[in-house]
């Protein structure tokens, strides 16, 4: 029967242990997020996680940097300084996470939903935001620099002081947006 550990970046201790027949890593954290389990610092950059259902997982600090989660249900995550760097979050369902200060550089979010979801300090440096839904979006201190986000809905998102040099922001929606970027 196939044992799978989720261990931590840097101290490599489990942080969960699932085994059951046709186990994989997916599923370990499908369940992990099922019972709530905290998996703060998690190493789990470059894997599989496409369409899994993970509303409500703990994966504060945790390295999914390239991880693939196109298509997956992280509503009301807690993603609090994860590095989500060069990630695939294409149609992603995010709305209501928390993921102040996470690294979402060069990440692909294309028709993701990340509507009312705390980017606070976040870096989405060169990421594809195209089609995004941020209504309502915290992105106060954001880096959004060289970000594409043609056709981006931030109705009503909170702008302050993000960095929106060299971003495209045609075609996005901005009414009633706190501090919008000069078009």
């Amino acid at each position: 029967m196939p044992v799978i550990q989720i261990v931590h970046k840097d101290s490599q201790s489990i942080l969960y242990t699932h085994l059951g027949e046709g186990a994989t890593l997916a599923s370990a954290l499908k369940q992990a997020a099922s019972e709530n389990v905290d998996l703060t610092g998690a190493d789990l950059a470059e894997e599989d996680f496409a369409g899994c259902e993970l509303a409500g997982v703990r994966l504060a600090g945790a390295d999914l940097a390239g991880a693939n989660l196109a298509g997956a249900n992280l509503d009301r995550a807690f993603l609090v300084g994860v590095d989500l760097s060069e990630a695939n979050l294409a149609g992603a369902r995010l709305a209501e996470a928390n993921l102040e200060s996470a690294d979402l550089s060069e990440a692909n979010l294309a028709g993701a939903v990340l509507e009312g979801t705390s980017l606070h300090a976040a870096d989405l440096a060169e990421a594809n935001l195209a089609g995004v839904n941020l209504r309502n979006a915290n992105l106060r201190l954001a880096d959004l620099s060289e970000a594409n986000l043609a056709g981006a809905d931030l109705t009503g998102a909170i702008l302050t002081s993000a960095d929106f040099d060299g971003a495209n922001i045609r075609s996005a929606c901005l009414e009633n947006t706190q501090d919008p970027p000069s078009t």
